[in-house]
């Protein structure tokens, strides 16, 4: 025989081969492709949002630091850094009467970013990030229960 004689012979052997194997799974019967419940699957899979921030919002007075009452602050946290893939989490958060808040439902890593709210006359009183986050004044790292108390001025 020569070698493209050999080809369909191959391809035929193959074929009967499966289907004999397949024969043999579902008593004989035909063999169904399974089927899902999601007709759009997600790009990438998405961690759990299983991490907590909170701590207290605090700004320097003559008489010392002293909590910030009513603060305004947005929140975003992502599965991933720079929010590629995956469905953002964001909150938006005002701090009690002692100055204190508390964020939960949040991703694990390093993809949560804050926007203290001028708006309310505050501003972050520490250095902002130099990696580009469209503004925001803190990159934060959130570890399962994570405490990060946040200094801020008057403007």
């Amino acid at each position: 025989m020569s070698s493209s004689n050999s080809r369909p012979v191959t391809k035929l052997g193959l074929a009967v081969l499966l289907t004999s194997a397949l024969a043999g799974c579902h008593g004989g019967g035909a063999v169904t492709a399974p089927t899902t419940t999601s007709s759009t699957p997600l790009p990438f899979p998405t961690a759990p949002t299983t991490g907590s921030l909170s701590g207290v919002i605090t700004e320097m007075t003559s008489t010392g630091r002293r909590p910030v009452e009513g603060l305004s602050f947005s929140q975003l946290s992502c599965p991933r850094v720079n929010c590629v893939g995956g469905i953002s989490v964001h909150h938006n958060v005002t701090t009690a009467t002692d100055g204190t808040y508390r964020i939960t439902g949040l991703y694990t890593g390093e993809a949560n970013y804050i926007w203290i709210g001028i708006e309310d006359g505050y501003v972050f009183a520490g250095a902002r990030p130099v990696l580009d986050c469209e503004g925001c004044d803190l990159i934060v790292t959130v570890n399962d229960d994570t405490r990060l108390d946040i200094h801020v001025v008057r403007r």
